[in-house]
């Protein structure tokens, strides 16, 4: 089975490898890419979810990848900065699977956080 072109990442490719029909996640990816999203309703979208995001009163940790095809990172950095207890971390070279991509850094960032939290 071939993988659809748009699934660069590893991340993408472990997520597609077993489907059965590759122009279904490839439209799927397409759709969560926001192809079709104006920019007026990624604003109303935003809003609302900093103010959601700014009633958090828990340590949260975000993390994402700068090559993410449908959370950019300004919207990752836009969230943290409306958590008032937020960290984020920024994968460089990963997209939007960074479990997949990188689970053993994902495993030490969250190891990291964690302490901070318990010194």
């Amino acid at each position: 089975m071939s993988v659809p072109s748009r699934s660069s990442s590893p991340g993408r490719r472990a997520m597609v490898e077993n489907r059965r029909d590759p122009a279904v996640i490839e439209r799927q990816f397409r759709i969560l890419g926001g192809a079709t999203d104006t920019p007026e309703r990624a604003a109303i979208r935003e809003e609302t979810i900093a103010a959601i995001l700014r009633t958090v009163d828990v340590p949260v940790l975000i993390l994402a990848g700068m090559r993410d095809g449908v959370i950019s990172p300004e919207s990752t950095l836009r969230a943290a900065r409306s958590v008032p207890w937020a960290k984020a971390v920024l994968f460089e070279d990963e997209g939007h699977f960074v479990t997949r991509e990188r689970p053993e850094r994902l495993a030490t960032e969250v190891a990291a956080f964690l302490e901070e939290l318990n010194s």
